[in-house]
């Protein structure tokens, strides 16, 4: 079973101490460094608005993600998500669609005034593309053309509100 859980930034640790091991194991495949950094950069290069969330099957860590609260392409009641990453070694098993379709109960209990949620994705980054749009998320006309590696598709998820 797939569950989502706040990750505090004290549990990570600053300076690379053991509790960082929750999410270090966490690798990116093959390529995946065109569209996200290393977990070891997202979560100690990252600014203060960005809250971490990590991805469970069971007990076990897949994934990581974050929410950020100045995310540059949002509105009002409206925050970004980062970062997504499910671990290499567990990729294909279905965990990045199944974190995604509990994603809108998940924020609604934690971030209740939050009405939808935007992210941005790689104009070829083919599988991702997928993964969102099947979960829901909805492509929007704008185009950001700086992304890191090339234009960048900007998505929206609007979320039940519970405030």
């Amino acid at each position: 079973m797939i569950s989502l859980a706040p990750l505090p930034r004290a549990d990570i640790g600053l300076d690379f101490e053991p509790s960082f091991e929750i999410v270090q194991h966490l690798t990116l495949a093959p390529g995946q460094d065109r569209y996200l950094h290393p977990i070891a950069d997202m979560t100690h290069k990252a600014p203060p608005t960005d809250m971490f969330h990590i991805i469970r099957r069971g007990a076990e860590v897949v994934g990581f993600f974050k929410i950020d609260s100045a995310f540059a392409h949002a509105g009002p009641n409206a925050w970004g998500m980062r970062g997504f990453l499910v671990g290499a070694q567990v990729q294909g098993q279905g965990i990045g669609s199944s974190a995604l379709a509990a994603l809108p109960a998940y924020l609604a209990v934690q971030y209740p005034a939050l009405a939808r949620l935007y992210l941005t994705v790689n104009s070829d980054n083919a599988a991702a593309l997928h993964v969102y749009k099947s979960a829901g998320w909805v492509q929007q006309p704008e185009i950001v053309a700086d992304g890191r590696s090339g234009p960048q598709n900007i998505f929206v998820l609007e979320l039940p509100m519970h405030g």
